[in-house]
Formats: C-alpha cells, sequence, structure tokens
C-alpha cells in the first residue's frame, strides 16, 4: 500500500480562467524519488488564458512549489534550484518559489535540460551566472524543431523539420550531421530524437530509425527513451509503445495511454500523460499518480 499523500498548498496560481481544463503538460526529473511536474488549466476557446502549478512529487507527498499566471508548456531545472518555463506565448522564464517569474527572451520553439532553441534556429543553454541566469550561444540550426536526449556530455541534439539530425559541441560547432537511410522517404519533420551509446533514434511522423534500421510507428511519436536496452516510444495518439530487434512495426504496449513524455529515473520508466504520471520498473506494470486533484486546487 502507497504511503498516504501529503498536500502542501503554500503556493497557489492566480490567474482567472472561465471554464478549468486541468492536465499535466511536462515533467523532469530533478534527483531521487523526485519529479517536478508542470501542471496546467486552460480556458476552453483560449488555450493562452489560464494557469499553471509547478508541483513537486516525492513519495507520500505533493507540494505545491510555484504558481504562475498564464499556462505553461514546457519546463526544466537549473543547477541552483529554479526553473525554467515556456508559456503558452512561446516565452520563457526564470521561475523559483519565492518571487515572480522574470521573463528571460521570447520566441521559443523548445527547452529540454537547460537548452533553448528559438524559432529562428538560434540555439543557446541557459547558466547560472552569480545568481542571474544567461543565455550563452551554441550554435544555429535551420529549421531547427525539436531538443533530444544525449549521452555525450557537453553537446546539444537538433531535430530538424527536413528529417535531419545536427549535434552540437559546447562552442557551437556542428560535430555531426545525420539524416536517416534513403532520405527520400522520411519526409515529415522530426519529432523525437535521441542520442544513448553513439546510436541515433530518429521518430519522424509515421517512421522510426534506431541506427541502420527502420520501423513502423502506427501514430507519430512525442518521445523516444531508452530504457532496460530497448527503445520505448510515447505518442499521445498511440500510446506506450517498444522497438522489438526482429519486428518491423513497432509494438504497442498501452494504446489508451497518451504519453507525450517519457523519462528515465533510477531504475524506472516515467510517463507522463495528460492527468497522471506513471512509473513502471518492468515496462509493464505502473503506478500512476492521478494530478487532476492537485491541478484543480488552483481553483480555491
Amino acid at each position: 500500500m502507497s504511503a498516504p499523500v501529503r498536500i502542501d498548498t503554500t503556493h497557489r496560481a492566480s490567474g482567472s480562467v472561465s471554464a478549468s481544463n486541468p492536465r499535466v503538460a511536462g515533467a523532469i526529473v530533478v534527483g531521487v524519488d523526485d519529479v517536478v511536474v508542470l501542471g496546467v488549466r486552460h480556458d476552453d476557446e483560449d488555450h493562452r488564458v489560464g494557469d499553471s502549478l509547478l508541483l513537486r512529487l516525492q513519495p507520500g507527498r505533493v507540494d505545491v512549489v510555484a504558481s504562475l499566471p498564464w499556462p505553461a508548456k514546457a519546463i526544466s531545472a537549473l543547477v541552483d534550484g529554479r526553473f525554467l518555463v515556456v508559456d503558452g506565448a512561446d516565452s520563457l522564464h526564470v521561475v523559483d518559489s519565492h518571487a515572480g517569474p522574470v521573463l528571460l527572451r521570447s520566441g521559443v520553439r523548445a527547452l529540454r535540460d537547460g537548452v533553448v532553441l528559438g524559432h529562428d534556429g538560434d540555439v543557446a543553454r541557459a547558466v547560472c551566472d552569480a545568481g542571474v541566469v544567461v543565455l550563452v550561444p551554441c550554435g544555429h540550426v535551420d529549421g531547427g524543431a525539436v531538443i533530444g536526449t544525449s549521452t555525450t556530455p557537453g553537446t546539444i541534439l537538433i531535430g530538424a523539420r527536413n528529417g535531419s539530425v545536427v549535434e552540437l559541441g559546447e562552442a557551437g560547432e556542428e560535430r555531426w550531421r545525420a539524416a536517416p537511410a534513403d532520405a527520400s522517404s522520411f519526409k515529415d519533420p522530426v519529432d523525437a530524437v535521441a542520442l544513448v551509446d553513439g546510436v541515433v533514434a530518429i521518430a519522424a511522423g509515421c517512421c522510426l530509425q534506431v541506427g541502420p534500421r527502420r520501423y513502423v510507428l502506427k501514430r507519430p511519436a512525442s518521445s523516444l527513451a531508452p530504457w532496460q536496452g530497448q527503445w520505448f516510444v510515447g505518442s499521445t495518439a498511440g500510446g506506450l509503445s517498444v522497438v522489438d530487434d526482429d519486428e518491423p512495426v513497432v509494438r504497442t504496449l498501452r494504446p489508451s495511454l497518451r504519453a507525450h513524455q517519457l523519462l528515465v529515473a533510477d531504475d524506472g520508466l516515467v510517463i507522463v500523460s495528460d492527468l497522471f504520471v506513471a512509473t513502471s520498473t518492468d515496462g509493464l506494470d505502473f503506478f500512476s499518480r492521478d494530478l487532476s486533484a492537485f491541478v484543480r486546487l488552483a481553483a480555491r
């Protein structure tokens, strides 16, 4: 039996919306058994109107870290305990639990692990300099669409709208550029990309390429995660799937699970869905934390 959940509601969102549609917009792993999720409410007609809560999930408790007066859509952690958050208007803010959000820049297409990708293709890394957050330029990728995960220290992985993937070094130099094999049939923009132990996985449309091998996705991917020797695929439309080396079509594990983000935490796989975060240690059985009640705390 799981421990009772303690709810700390010191911080509450102050936005005003005509209708509440609570959902989880994203999550990050900040430590052992420590996950911060982005709970969002938005208006029925205008998704730019609403508010957000940063919720810290630990065993047996849920704490509200900060409240934001607008609906957010992406989150990343800073080394000093603060957070980077992208709002619905694609503006980037610095957020902590003791002060209001501070605008850092506008025109942000993607945010991941402290890396910021602008609509103009400029790539930057957020660093803390004497308590001030600054964006250090790290290169440029024409048509940059998504930021990938990489196990190579000091590198940044960017997936582009033309199906290619670019790895940037710490000084912004382009280390390599990869295009899927038979690129003429890989025409969709990159939806998700990851580089793990020298193997590049690229998902675009209903195609998935892992190294030299090509697989078929039943629905476009939203996230990729290597875990326990296998590649897992999350999709808002196709659920949770896994790649079998000897099967050309990716196998669906949970078709009804709207898995818009996958994270690896310690020995577990974390699946972020609309109203809950689920963890698994075997890929089959999941322990779910239903967050709808906590997101609705903003309405009180």
